[in-house]
């Protein structure tokens, strides 16, 4: 039984809800995928925990991975003592990991590995640039196809600055007659306006805000009808927006990270992560200086931010 599928057996054994067992071996996934479905990073805690480090900036993000390696050791390994030392590691930096946490999530600054993962404007163009340059004009095989996926994949996540659940999305032409799908994913291509839409409805908040049409950035309209032509040119089935390097299976979540990665080192040799990307997004300064100049605007009328924005602030005054 592979490493996965004894994780999910013991997981069960537990009698955890079917919803917890999932979101537990998706996690595991996420960390297997990294270290190719090998269970040997136990082995060498230094060496993986830097990996890791590189792929999630966020110190909780990266606890939770963390967790998930201290579970698996005790569901899957409990009895092998020659890991025990590995294993004690591993709880060791965890423990280190929430310390910092806690610090940092107070003072509300970026830790060093953020700082060291951001990605500024000027970087971003500089890897559109490259990865363009890669793209041929008539797509005749996988690796060629492969490129374009690498430059419409990146260009979409710099516009859309989501977090991943953009990649399992269906990749269709505008018609009257499309049916679209509950809890699916939807990149609509429109002929006629030459226009984007996403259509996101399973994503990590969607009880709450249900589904929410974004318009995407228009420059990106003929790369995807690229994109959509050369998966009919050689011969991909699914529909799929994007596809993993054999063309076969769908990307997920972790192919996704793993790609922006791997996209980073390969153009301007820099180590970033889709949640440095989201980071630098949400801390422009004009942004900081807005919502400073607010909350100072709601100490001074005596109230908190929910208030102050969701009672007070009105669009349509003066």
């Amino acid at each position: 039984m592979d490493i996965l599928n004894k994780f999910k057996e013991n997981l069960k054994k537990a009698d955890l809800k079917d919803k917890t067992i999932k979101n537990y071996t998706s996690d595991l996934n996420t960390v297997l995928d990294i270290f190719d479905y090998s269970d040997d990073f136990l082995k060498t805690p230094e060496e993986s925990i830097k990996k890791l480090e590189e792929h999630y900036t966020n110190i909780k993000t990266l606890a939770t991975k963390i967790n998930i390696i201290i579970m698996l050791f005790q569901l899957n390994y409990k009895d092998n003592e020659s890991l025990k030392k590995f294993y004690n590691e591993y709880v060791d930096f965890r423990n280190q990991l929430r310390v910092e946490n806690e610090e940092y999530y107070n003072l509300k600054i970026a830790n060093p590995k953020q700082l060291e993962q951001a990605i500024s404007n000027e970087e971003i163009d500089t890897i559109k640039t490259v990865l363009l340059s890669r793209v041929r004009h008539s797509i005749k095989n996988r690796l060629e196809l492969n490129a374009l996926r690498d430059y419409v994949f990146f260009c979409f996540i710099c516009d859309l600055r989501s977090r991943t659940d953009f990649i399992t999305s269906k990749l269709v032409i505008e018609s009257p007659k499309n049916e679209y799908l509950d809890e699916t994913n939807y990149i609509v291509l429109n002929r006629c306006s030459a226009t984007i839409t996403y259509i996101q409805a399973d994503y990590k908040t969607a009880k709450t805000w249900g589904t929410i049409p974004h318009e995407i950035d228009k420059s990106i309209y003929k790369w995807f009808i690229k994109l959509y032509n050369g998966y009919k040119k050689l011969g991909v089935l699914g529909g799929f927006a994007f596809y993993q390097s054999d063309l076969l299976k769908p990307m997920n979540c972790a192919n996704a990270s793993k790609l922006f990665h791997e996209i980073g080192k390969s153009t301007i040799n820099k180590s970033i992560t889709i949640q440095s990307l989201r980071l630098s997004y949400a801390s422009s300064p004009e942004d900081i200086e807005a919502l400073e100049r607010i909350k100072k605007k709601a100490r001074k009328m005596g109230h908190g931010m929910a208030v102050h924005t969701g009672v007070y602030m009105k669009t349509n005054m003066k």
